[in-house]
């Protein structure tokens, strides 16, 4: 059995709204740094997920192409030994010549294949269209992204027109480089809804997998979706096209988010309008599963084996992230590393998972940053390695990686029973494994001992408060008896002007081996209580001595 890869990924989206684009690498900084390579490189991954975008190298035309930018990039990647899948186009609809509803876009963008191939040979895997089933419903059924319709006929347009472009990319790569490699991706989840709207729910699970179906050429009159099609206006002879031009991925690529689980809700009044969609029969929610408090948690597991049953095609996990503080991103990963190996043992192949984003994403509707493997809230903007850049590069170079978060449950298993807790101010013992580790935290500035306290159960950090009598910061002894009895990974401790009791806790954790944060003010609560764990969780994990 091939050994699970960690692989990486920049996020990279160009998406188009109106007539401005909105460039992930340039607002990441990452366009004016190339000392990020050496950084990826330096995490030990077997692969890297890099942008190649035909909207920066042609942005006027094709018979005038820039390739500076990527002469500089291709070749330090190639320096230092690092892969790389190239993508042409992600979330974007190509320049500002062409769309992703122009009967001219395939030919246009296996063009720019042609010209890219012919200038890097050696290149071997591509993703040339990101997601191309999510792209068209963003841009062509919701509307978000341009050329911004709400026509099904132009959603399923859009489809075959970017499943085509891709075909005759790969076409125009393999006459120059034979062995190249087509690792397609698209967001997979599971719809769930109320009786009610069972059909649409069905509609939209067999939607999901429409590009993939293309280019395996599993699109007959028998698909699921020929009625539909038909309906909206596609013809037999456009449809026909990839029964004679198919081109089965090498290996399928899922990206699967939490927020990729929809629940179709017919009650659309408990839900805010932004979240109302319609049918020809029923108006109807379409929201996050795991907001609704209704739907069942669908696992990865799932995804990966409905995946596989349905392709025979080997599989990646080629985009891993969460959102929320560092520790859900790490038990996101962990959840999804371990998820793949169980699935390799049962002999699903599944070649590898990818770190996304590595430098982090920005919202392009509100300008809002989330660190990934890299953080970038610094003055500087520079990148700074966090405590899920030693996981990425653990799990890349050793297969395993150890974190005391790592052994409390992520918070989106059980999202009532933590409704529940925090009502009840009671965080300690409900979601963690009976070998998880505390922070134990004590000292005297009441406001920030509680405020600590109440970020570490909203974000499931197993804690222990612990009162004088529990732990005698001025008494060496009962530190050492708290520590024997605790077995903390850390302890925070908010009575710094106690000078005798922080000269004790810092003794006594440098013999443990414990992280030790000694805060003085409650001043920029709650800023200060997520920072202090942060800056925890980033450290080197620590184990006490024996």
């Amino acid at each position: 059995m091939k050994p699970l890869e960690m692989w990486g990924g920049v996020e990279c989206t160009l998406n188009r709204i109106g007539d401005n684009y909105f460039n992930q690498c340039e607002k990441s900084g990452h366009q004016r740094r190339l000392s990020d390579l050496k950084l990826f490189a330096d995490l030990g991954i077997k692969k890297l997920r890099y942008p190649c975008l035909w909207e920066t190298v042609a942005p006027k035309d094709l018979d005038h192409c820039h390739w500076e930018y990527l002469d500089e990039r291709l070749n330090e990647l190639r320096r230092l030994n690092l892969p790389f899948i190239a993508g042409f186009l992600h979330h974007g609809s190509g320049p500002n010549y062409t769309s992703l509803i122009d009967p001219g876009f395939p030919l246009k963008f296996s063009t720019y294949a042609r010209l890219f191939i012919q200038r890097y040979p050696w290149v071997n895997d591509f993703t040339p269209i990101n997601e191309i089933n999510t792209t068209a419903r963003l841009s062509c059924l919701d509307g978000y992204w341009y050329p911004h319709l709400n026509s099904t006929l132009y959603y399923f347009k859009s489809v075959l027109l970017q499943c085509q472009a891709t075909v005759l990319a790969m076409r125009e790569i393999k006459r120059i480089n034979p062995v190249a490699r087509l690792i397609q991706t698209d967001n997979i989840g599971k719809f769930q809804s109320t009786d009610v709207l069972e059909y649409q729910r069905d509609y939209e699970n067999e939607r999901r997998w429409l590009a993939f179906d293309f280019l395996c050429g599993n699109v007959t009159e028998h698909h699921p979706l020929y009625p539909s099609m038909k309906a909206s206006g596609i013809t037999d002879k456009e449809l026909a096209w990839f029964q004679d031009n198919n081109c089965p991925p090498d290996i399928l690529g899922i990206n699967h988010y939490q927020l990729s689980d929809r629940f179709l809700d017919h009650q659309i009044e408990l839900y805010p309008e932004e979240f109302h969609e319609e049918n020809d029969i029923h108006q109807y929610a379409n929201i996050q599963a795991l907001a609704t408090g209704k739907a069942e948690i669908i696992s990865p597991e799932l995804i990966l084996q409905e995946a596989w049953e349905r392709f025979r095609i080997p599989l990646a996990l080629t985009e891993c992230h969460a959102s929320g503080p560092r520790e859900s991103q790490m038990r996101w990963l962990h959840e999804i590393w371990n998820i793949c190996l169980k699935l390799q043992t049962q002999g699903i192949q599944i070649e590898a998972v990818t770190a996304w984003s590595l430098l982090g994403t920005y919202d392009c509707n509100n300008n809002t940053y989330e660190s990934g493997v890299f953080d970038l809230r610094n003055a500087e903007k520079k990148p700074q390695a966090t405590a899920l850049s030693k996981m990425v590069k653990e799990l890349a170079t050793k297969g395993h990686y150890h974190s005391p978060v790592l052994c409390s449950e992520g918070t989106w298993h059980t999202p009532r029973r933590i409704v529940w807790a925090a009502r009840q101010g009671d965080f300690t013992r409900l979601y963690h494994h009976s070998d998880a580790r505390p922070i134990l935290i004590t000292g005297a500035t009441e406001t920030l001992r509680q405020e600590l306290a109440r970020i570490c159960g909203a974000r499931n950090i197993y804690y222990r408060l612990l009162s004088r009598r529990e732990m005698d910061i001025s008494d060496r002894d009962s530190i050492e008896q708290a520590i024997d009895v605790y077995k903390p990974w850390a302890i925070i401790n908010t009575e710094g002007e106690n000078l005798q009791g922080t000269v004790n806790l810092d003794r006594a954790c440098r013999d443990s081996r414990i992280q030790l944060v000694i805060l003085t003010s409650d001043e920029n609560l709650p800023d200060l209580a997520h920072e202090c764990l942060n800056h925890l969780i980033d450290q080197e994990p620590k184990e006490i001595h024996a």
